[in-house]
C-alpha cells in the first residue's frame, strides 16, 4: 500500500510505517507547516475553534499507536487530542482530527513561531505480523 522507502528502525512487526509531521497553528487563520517538518502529509486544515483535519498522502493497513504533543511559548493549560481518524485500511488516504483543547473545550491558539503541534503516526502495512 505505502509506496514510499521507509527506513528499517527495527521495530516488532512486518513493514511498520511512521510518520511524523508539526505544524503551527495560527489562531482562527489556516494553520502552516513545511514540507520539511510535514513529510508524508498532503494537507492540514483548520475546520472549527482548535481542530485541524490532517490528510496523509499515502494509504496503510491498520493504524497501531499515535503520539501527539502541543508546544507553547507562553505557559497555558492546553491538551491536544486526537478526534475522528478515518480511511485507515481503504483506498483513500488517512485523516486524522486533531484538537486542541482546555478542559473540554476545544480552543485556538494564536500565531506563534513556538506554537506547534508534534503528532507522530505508526502504522502496520502488511497482512502478516
Amino acid at each position: 500500500m505505502a509506496s514510499r522507502n521507509w527506513n528499517d528502525e527495527g521495530v516488532l512487526g512486518v513493514k511498520r510505517c511512521r510518520v511524523d509531521f508539526k505544524f503551527n497553528p495560527q489562531g482562527a487563520l489556516a494553520p502552516t507547516f513545511s514540507r520539511d517538518q510535514a513529510r508524508g502529509v498532503a494537507s492540514i486544515t483548520r475546520t472549527g475553534v482548535g481542530t485541524f483535519l490532517v490528510t496523509l498522502e499515502d494509504t496503510f493497513r491498520t493504524l497501531v499507536a499515535r503520539v501527539a504533543t502541543v508546544q507553547l511559548a507562553a505557559a497555558a493549560d492546553v491538551a491536544v487530542q486526537f478526534g475522528t481518524i478515518a480511511n485507515v485500511g481503504a483506498a483513500l488516504p488517512p485523516t486524522i482530527e486533531v484538537r486542541l483543547v482546555a478542559g473540554a473545550a476545544p480552543v485556538d491558539v494564536a500565531a506563534n513561531s513556538e506554537n506547534s503541534i508534534s503528532v507522530s503516526l505508526m502504522f502496520n502495512d502488511s497482512d502478516t505480523f
